[in-house]
């Protein structure tokens, strides 16, 4: 039921030729994720596990099937446990794409797209607003999603740096747990020029 990453629907709309970037100076080190090639540092909520390395290999094998090479990147996965229907259940996701994906549409449309690609099917319930973190304008909304009797709460923030979106997605099973998880926006600091 994992539902955060929309790695489906990033994948379709990718470009069939690029490669991901490389990560190599980048990740998570005693609490804090930085990635050296986006300019940026963040720490994520506390007392969560790191689940990257299983969710980009399942991404990888979803582009593998689809036979789809993707610029598309996992930077980060965490989730509070594997049961996503425990009431207690959240999880954070970092994601990035080439902002060249949606060449049809301005910044803030393709914002919004990757929002909703990151939410994978759940319905929006609110509008596309700006915020600022950091002094980095991002796009922000807010999604839905019911799946028997549990609601999922997402709210998913997406910025374009370096000619890449990158999306912050907070998800759970209760929409406090993820206002507390959105405070940790407040830790990103950005380094160099955009």
């Amino acid at each position: 039921m994992k539902w955060l990453f929309a790695a489906v629907v990033v994948l379709s709309i990718a470009s069939e030729n690029a490669s991901a970037p490389n990560r190599a100076e980048s990740g998570l080190v005693n609490g804090v994720y930085s990635d050296s090639e986006l300019g940026f540092r963040y720490v994520p909520p506390a007392q969560m596990r790191d689940v990257t390395l299983n969710d980009r290999a399942e991404m990888q094998r979803r582009a593998a099937v689809l036979h789809r090479s993707t610029d598309a990147d996992l930077l980060l996965a965490m989730s509070s446990g594997p049961d996503d229907t425990d009431p207690d259940w959240h999880s954070v996701g970092i994601e990035t794409l080439s902002r060249a994906s949606w060449p049809d549409v301005d910044d803030f449309h393709a914002e919004t797209r990757m929002n909703a690609s990151m939410a994978r099917g759940a319905l929006s319930v609110s509008e596309n607003r700006r915020v600022t973190f950091s002094s980095q304008p991002f796009v922000a909304t807010e999604f839905q999603l019911h799946e028997d009797s549990i609601t999922k709460y997402s709210k998913v923030y997406t910025t374009i740096r370096r000619g890449r979106l990158i999306s912050f997605a907070f998800s759970g099973n209760s929409p406090e747990q993820v206002d507390k998880m959105v405070e940790t926006m407040k830790s990103l600091s950005f380094a160099g020029p955009n």
